[in-house]
């Protein structure tokens, strides 16, 4: 016998004639699912990814900061130019021996373009001393000095005499003036003023009486223009702020999100 129709059974959910029936899929005609809980609080909190870009986001503040100081000071240096010229101010140096003679200046690789050019004023003490001021290859100059008793200043630029070396010998072979060595000098009294548009290579700075004679002492500063401070004190700015933007996000972000309700 047919099977007979189920008259309480709707006629749209009845299948038709021969078909095979089948369950309905799971919740049909049970209306909207209310939200699992706990679904949005798994997105709140202090995940691991939103600490560490947390911690990633203070140390590229620091940074940033630190650019913008650094940047900051370059355009200081550039607005107190000293005539032209970037200086450390002037010290008095001063030896038991015949000559002052700084370390060797490696200009090589474009890095005295970095410096431009370089002045040296020196004044001997007492003023009334003719100096001598020569600026030559080092080489050569340290031929000139081998077997002079002289000092060595570690760093002609920020005059660190912690670490000044003292050579000793004795007199030079001829006074600093009769020596060919020289690329610039200047000698004289009063204060003496020699003025070099670097060149690259290497190279030394010697101060002397122009006598030749020891207890050598001058007062004395080291100059140079710097072309490229401009710019430098420009990037580091502009970078800077650019790198506190960028790390201020990974800051407000992952703080955000964390701290949201609801």
């Amino acid at each position: 016998m047919a099977d007979e129709p189920n008259p309480s059974e709707p006629a749209a959910d009845r299948p038709p004639p021969g078909a095979a029936w089948s369950p309905p899929p799971e919740g049909a005609g049970q209306g909207p699912q209310p939200p699992v809980a706990g679904r949005r609080s798994a997105r709140r909190g202090w995940t691991a990814g939103r600490i560490v870009a947390l911690v990633i986001g203070v140390l590229l503040v620091l940074v940033s900061l630190a650019l913008v100081a650094l940047g900051g000071a370059a355009t200081w240096l550039e607005t107190h130019k000293d005539h032209g010229y970037v200086s450390t101010g002037s010290r008095t140096l001063s030896t038991p021996g015949y000559a002052l003679a700084s370390n060797r200046l490696d200009l090589g690789r474009a890095r005295w373009r970095l410096l431009g050019t370089l002045r040296i004023r020196a004044t001997g003490q007492p003023s009334s001393t003719p100096v001598f001021v020569g600026i030559g290859q080092a080489d050569q100059v340290a031929r000139y000095l081998t077997g002079v008793q002289y000092t060595t200043v570690d760093n002609v630029f920020t005059y660190s005499s912690g670490r000044n070396v003292v050579h000793n010998g004795g007199a030079p072979p001829t006074p600093p003036g009769a020596a060919s060595i020289w690329t610039a000098r200047t000698s004289g009294v009063g204060t003496q003023t020699l003025v070099w548009p670097t060149k690259g290579g290497n190279w030394s700075v010697v101060v002397m009486k122009a006598s030749g004679a020891p207890n050598v002492s001058v007062h004395a500063d080291v100059g140079a223009t710097y072309p490229p401070l401009p710019w430098v004190a420009l990037g580091l700015v502009v970078g800077g702020l650019l790198l506190f933007a960028g790390s201020a996000a990974l800051i407000v972000v992952p703080v955000r999100r964390a701290t949201r309700r609801g």
